[in-house]
């Protein structure tokens, strides 16, 4: 396979995505990963690219141990995706779509039903629009799958429709699949509802086992990992100053990436030192105590860090364009300082921002925090949830235990 200089084949690669009717934003969102690449293309001499210039590359930014993770963090999907769009540019002289997803276009009937079901499930079944959001990733995988076959009205769905999402669903991790049955299967049966399926074709779906109890075990750090963590943040700049604020956020009160991300200034009270948070879940009012520790973190990236943007969010991004930070990036920057601090990262570990909400749960349980405490803690809808964290063995917890005392008046010292 022919090489090519690796910044003229980028260059061609974004003029082909163009063509091909990528939105500018999606051109220029590869633009940190390109970047990255040519760097260290430089930095060791080579000039022309190649799928294995890209797997050394993967290895020296990552390491074995992160790339080795199942499902693998965002960022190394991310890298590997561009890898992919030079080597298929370079072999075949244009790049596939990402995903099913792009090719797919919901028709007006699916999409009215769609959001009828929306509705019910909000209306009727109280559910929040977040969870009934969430379920659209596996509704849309099953409308993908079966109008893709040709089916042009809900009536028209058959047995073997039903078989061909079973089987598109079987790469995918037992509790994806599970989730996904259990969205559509619901879908299904609205549709019937509304008489617009002469069946009930939600009992063609398998019926599963639920994820068994050791899948659900969470994943978190000890003390002693999330002070490292904490030594590990170059506070001297923006992007430390935002990252130190908002993983105190999660690992002393639990909340959710989203959560931290969304946190409004109006959402502080300085006079009452309380935050209040409406979690994303159930969509829950919690007031928590301002810790000081928390307070002054806050305050030091409002006044030094923060970009000079109109928005009632507190953190932004630090790149421009400016916008709201999301729990993608969140979640990217405490696996990437995971990586960069050496803590040892066990396979089937996660290291995304929702470890720091386990990390905070297993603390209080190991401090002897009663469940219905923990569970109005982290906003729970029942204690039910919240015993997952019991699962984990005596010594586990010890290892987890989250002495937060301590870690603030080191991180402080």
């Amino acid at each position: 396979m022919e090489t090519k200089n690796v910044t003229e084949l980028v260059h061609q690669v974004k003029l082909e995505m163009s063509a091909l009717g990528y939105s500018p934003k999606s051109v220029t969102n590869h633009d940190a990963n390109w970047k990255r690449l040519i760097k260290y293309m430089k930095s060791n001499s080579i000039d022309s690219y190649s799928m294995e210039t890209g797997l050394y590359f993967l290895e020296t930014v990552f390491g074995n141990e992160v790339l080795k993770r199942n499902p693998p963090p965002h960022m190394v999907v991310s890298c590997m995706r561009i890898m992919n769009m030079l080597s298929e540019y370079q072999r075949h002289g244009t790049i596939r779509p990402m995903e099913y997803f792009n090719k797919y276009r919901c028709p007006a009937f699916a999409e009215k039903a769609v959001k009828m079901y929306q509705e019910s499930c909000i209306q009727e079944k109280g559910l929040s629009s977040r969870t009934v959001e969430n379920s659209l990733t596996g509704i849309h995988k099953f409308l993908s799958v079966v109008l893709g076959r040709g089916v042009q009205e809900f009536s028209q769905i058959s047995r073997n429709d039903i078989q061909a999402f079973v089987e598109a669903l079987s790469p995918l991790r037992r509790k994806t699949i599970y989730g996904y049955l259990s969205y559509v299967r619901g879908f299904l049966r609205y549709l019937h509802q509304q008489s617009l399926t002469p069946t009930d074709l939600s009992i063609q779906l398998p019926a599963i086992r639920r994820p068994c109890d050791n899948d659900r075990i969470p994943s978190a750090y000890s003390s002693q990992e999330i002070r490292i963590l904490l030594e590990h943040i170059d506070r001297a700049n923006p992007k430390g100053k935002r990252l130190y604020a908002m993983i105190l956020l999660s690992c002393l009160y639990g909340l959710r990436g989203g959560e931290v991300c969304r946190l409004r200034f109006n959402d502080i009270d300085w006079d009452r030192n309380t935050i209040h948070v409406i979690h994303e879940k159930g969509g829950k009012d919690s007031f928590y105590p301002l810790l000081l520790a928390v307070g002054n973190a806050i305050i030091d990236y409002i006044s030094n860090a923060r970009p000079d943007f109109d928005s009632p969010c507190i953190f932004l991004s630090a790149c421009r364009p400016v916008k709201e930070t999301t729990t993608a990036s969140f979640s990217d920057a405490v696996s990437e300082l995971i990586r960069i601090s050496g803590i040892s990262v066990p396979k089937g570990k996660r290291t995304g921002c929702h470890t720091l909400r386990h990390s905070c749960a297993t603390m209080m349980l190991e401090n002897d925090v009663s469940l219905p405490v923990i569970s109005e803690v982290l906003a729970h809808t029942s204690t039910e949830t919240t015993s997952i964290y019991t699962m984990v063995d005596a010594t586990h917890l010890r290892q987890c235990a989250l002495e937060v005392e301590r870690i603030l008046q080191e991180a402080h010292q």
